[in-house]
């Protein structure tokens, strides 16, 4: 039986963050008890971030941070996209470039973006 392999984006999953931080957690834990294969690729990071496997931090890059230019997220996505090795990628933080970077790596090789 083939799993689905399913890669979550999100700016940050910083404890003081709450909301969509914690929702993402438990969702990627609710995923892989289904069978999924999932994982979480995050932006920045902070002393407050829980200690999780299948969590991929990737460091700020140039401008405002509130804006989360991450050269680093965006590699990644593309790389897992050409190689085959996710089936949809789900965007939290519409707001912020890491929406941006999942959209063009799923565009570019046609992996669906929710």
């Amino acid at each position: 039986m083939l799993r689905m392999r399913v890669v979550q984006v999100i700016p940050s999953i910083a404890l003081e963050s709450s909301g969509p931080s914690y929702s993402v957690r438990r969702l990627m834990e609710s995923l892989r008890a289904t069978g999924c294969d999932a994982e979480i690729l995050s932006v920045g990071g902070s002393a407050q971030e829980p200690a999780m496997t299948h969590v991929e931090r990737f460091p700020l890059g140039p401008g405002p941070a509130r804006l989360g230019m991450c050269p680093g997220l965006a590699r990644a996505l593309d790389d897992r996209c050409r190689k085959h090795t996710v089936d949809i990628l789900h965007n939290h933080g519409m707001w912020q470039l890491n929406a941006v970077s999942a959209a063009k790596a799923g565009a570019r090789h046609k992996v669906p973006v929710v």
